[in-house]
């Protein structure tokens, strides 16, 4: 059984890994520079960011304008923050 213990080499290669696929899948953030670590989960439209706070949401909308929420689990995430939030509103046509 391989060893699961995380490592600051892991953690980067998983990230690297992350910026390679979200290249060939033609995410629009893989050209942004990380700036803040707290941002790092936007980087990729299939990972999963988790929890996100409220300037993340909006952040992560931003970043992923031209990605749709049936694809991109950053953007869809954001959404379902912003909705529960109630600092966006979707057209009553828009699934929830």
């Amino acid at each position: 059984m391989p060893d699961k213990k995380l490592t600051v080499e892991r953690i980067e290669e998983r990230l690297e890994r992350e910026k390679r696929l979200a290249r060939d899948i033609g995410c629009p953030t893989t050209e942004l520079p990380t700036v803040d670590n707290s941002y790092t989960p936007v980087w990729s439209c299939r990972a999963d960011p988790g929890p996100m706070t409220t300037e993340q949401a909006h952040l992560a909308m931003q970043v992923h304008l031209e990605c749709s929420v049936d694809r991109c689990r950053v953007r869809r995430r954001a959404r379902c923050k912003l909705v529960k939030e109630r600092r966006m509103v979707l057209d009553e046509r828009a699934e929830p």
